[in-house]
């Protein structure tokens, strides 16, 4: 409810369908050049700015920056020290192309609510009641 409504009412109410929106338009509108319709390129620029203004350059968000690289750093030494803990599909990316690309893209997959569970389940104590 927060979101620019113009944009939104092109694009999509949920992320899911934004991200339809904006790959069909690029589909339906790429010749030699892949490109979207004006309506949603527009739509497109004015949320990212929108975005950038009110979410990624956020003062709050700003201050959570050193714990969201911790974080990650954490999950990405988990992961490189304990590959049985990989699905088959990202250990037949590690190898193909190494440990350190198959952890990439699982960490990179993530998003940022199911990284932070992650964490907790791994390093947070359940209380004894649990």
């Amino acid at each position: 409810d927060i979101l620019p409504k113009e944009p939104i009412k092109v694009l999509g109410t949920t992320k899911s369908k934004r991200i339809t929106t904006m790959v069909c338009s690029a589909i339906d509108n790429s010749d030699d050049f892949i490109k979207m319709s004006d309506e949603v390129k527009g739509a497109h620029d004015e949320l990212k700015s929108w975005l950038f203004a009110n979410v990624y350059n956020n003062p709050i968000a700003k201050g959570e920056e050193m714990k969201a690289k911790k974080l990650i750093e954490f999950l990405y030494e988990y992961y490189t020290e304990n590959t049985d803990t990989l699905s088959p599909l990202y250990l037949e990316i590690a190898d193909k192309f190494g440990i350190d690309r198959a952890v990439c893209d699982y960490i990179s997959c993530m998003t940022d609510g199911y990284a932070i569970d992650t964490f907790e389940k791994l390093c947070v104590p359940k209380g004894w009641n649990k």
